[in-house]
C-alpha cells in the first residue's frame, strides 16, 4: 500500500464563527477515484479549498504529499466549475492552457517543452482543432476540455474537480469520464458533483458530505448515510448500474 498523498486528520472550519465543516477526517491514495457528494451549503466548496491550500483549517491537520498544503498544492491539478470561469478574458485557447505552467510563476519563461505539452494534452482531450480560438467562443462541454488540458499541464498527482459535469451534455460527460478513467493510472482524483449516476458510473469510492463527513473507503453507501447528509428521504434505484434518485426536499 502506498502512502498517502492527501490527509486530512480531525480538519474543521469556521467563518465568522459559523461552523462549515466540522471534524474532517480522509486519507487519499495514488489510485482513488474519490467522489463526494452533498447537498448545497454542505462544505464541499470549502473543503476543497482546503485541499488546494487557499484556504487554512481552523483546526486539525491537512496534508497534501507529505507537507503542508501551500507546499503540496504543486502536484495537484484543478478543473474548476465551468460556470465559475470567465470567459470575457480575450485569450487563445493554447495561451489559456499554457497558463497551467505558469499558474505559481508568472515569470516562467514558456518553452518549446511547453508548447509541445499543451499542443499533446488538447489532441488528448479531443480539442487539438481549437488551439487558435478565443476561449470566449466555446462551448460549455469544449471549455470543460480546455480547462482540463491546463490542469493537466503540470503533470499532477492528484487531479481535483468541481462538479464536471453541471455544463455538459450526456455524450460530451460519457466521453469525459471515460478520460477520467484513463487519468486515473496516473493520478489519483477526487471529484465534488450533484450528478448521482455519473458518481455511480466512474468513482472508485464514494464519501458523504454535510458538514462532517461520512465515508468507508469504499463505493457503497447506506441508505442512512445519504439521507442523514441530504436531509431528505432518498430513494435507491437500480438500472444495470446503480445510481441514486433524490426526493424532493428542500436545503435549509
Amino acid at each position: 500500500m502506498h502512502a498517502p498523498i492527501l490527509e486530512l486528520n480531525d480538519v474543521s472550519f469556521k467563518y465568522k464563527n459559523q461552523s462549515i465543516l466540522e471534524n474532517i477526517n480522509l486519507q487519499v491514495f495514488p489510485e482513488n477515484f474519490l467522489a463526494i457528494i452533498g447537498p448545497n451549503g454542505a462544505g464541499k466548496s470549502t473543503l476543497l479549498k482546503l485541499i488546494l491550500g487557499t484556504l487554512n483549517p481552523t483546526k486539525g491537520v491537512l496534508l497534501s504529499f507529505e507537507k503542508n498544503t501551500k507546499k503540496g498544492r504543486e502536484k495537484i491539478g484543478y478543473l474548476p466549475q465551468i460556470r465559475r470561469f470567465s470567459i470575457s478574458y480575450p485569450i487563445t485557447v493554447l495561451d489559456c492552457v499554457l497558463m497551467g505552467v505558469l499558474n505559481r510563476n508568472l515569470f516562467k519563461k514558456i518553452s518549446r517543452d511547453d508548447y509541445e505539452r499543451a499542443h499533446e494534452l488538447l489532441a488528448l482531450v479531443k480539442a487539438d482543432g481549437l488551439a487558435s480560438k478565443q476561449v470566449g467562443e466555446l462551448s460549455g462541454g469544449q471549455l470543460q476540455r480546455v480547462l482540463l488540458a491546463r490542469a493537466l499541464m503540470k503533470a499532477p498527482k492528484l487531479l481535483v474537480l468541481d462538479e464536471p459535469t453541471c455544463s455538459v451534455d450526456q455524450p460530451t460527460g460519457q466521453h469525459f469520464f471515460e478520460l477520467m478513467e484513463e487519468l486515473n493510472k496516473d493520478m489519483a482524483i477526487i471529484m465534488v458533483s450533484h450528478d448521482l449516476m455519473a458518481v455511480s458510473q466512474a468513482a472508485k469510492t464514494i464519501a458523504c458530505l454535510n458538514k462532517t463527513l461520512s465515508y468507508h473507503n469504499n463505493k457503497e453507501l447506506s441508505q442512512k448515510d445519504i439521507e442523514s447528509a441530504y436531509c431528505c428521504h432518498v430513494d435507491l434505484i437500480s438500472h444495470g448500474v446503480p445510481h441514486r434518485v433524490l426526493g424532493d426536499h428542500h436545503h435549509g
